[in-house]
């Protein structure tokens, strides 16, 4: 037999593989939550692109004030930040896939759609950790905040509970 034949052969059994719907359903429930979560990181992702920003916007005031800039060394650490939480994020979501394909085809009682969670719980730990290092920064500097807005996120801090911002 010609090898030209023989992969001719392979091309025409691959569509009756048995196993080529499960990885086609497979796929197809990945992207649909690939879908779903886009839809959700259209709104978190700018937002703490917005707070690592004013995070190193911050962090450079500080170095500044104390005359220990360097565009080298703010360089390596806003990229080494963001390629933390990128690499955080891309693990999650391998983790999700995992997850929904070791699900398979089995009949589930629940959805996937709480696969969710984890990852919009690490934006939102991102985003803490950013709005706590901005917070710091800024004491430091003796920039002028709200003192409403800080003290909030200090009593936070030191007691663990969430008073509403409306409180005096």
């Amino acid at each position: 037999m010609k090898p030209l034949n023989a992969f001719k052969n392979v091309l025409l059994l691959i569509p009756d593989h048995k196993d080529l719907f499960k990885l086609t359903a497979t796929l197809a429930v990945c992207w649909e939550f690939l879908l779903k979560r886009w839809e959700l990181d259209m709104i978190l992702l700018p937002a703490l692109t917005i707070l690592i920003a004013v995070n190193t916007w911050s962090g450079i005031r500080k170095a500044k004030q104390k005359g220990e800039f360097s565009a080298s060394i703010l360089r390596t650490k806003t990229l080494n930040k963001c390629l933390g939480y990128i690499m955080f994020l891309i693990c999650m979501y391998v983790l999700s896939f995992m997850i929904i394909t070791s699900i398979g085809n089995k009949e589930t009682l629940f959805s996937v759609d709480w696969l969710h969670l984890p990852i919009s719980f690490s934006y939102l730990f991102f985003a803490g950790v950013e709005i706590l290092s901005t917070n710091a920064n800024l004491k430091e500097t003796g920039t002028k905040t709200p003192t409403f807005i800080t003290d909030k996120i200090d009593g936070f801090v030191e007691t663990g509970k969430i008073n509403p911002l409306n409180d005096k």
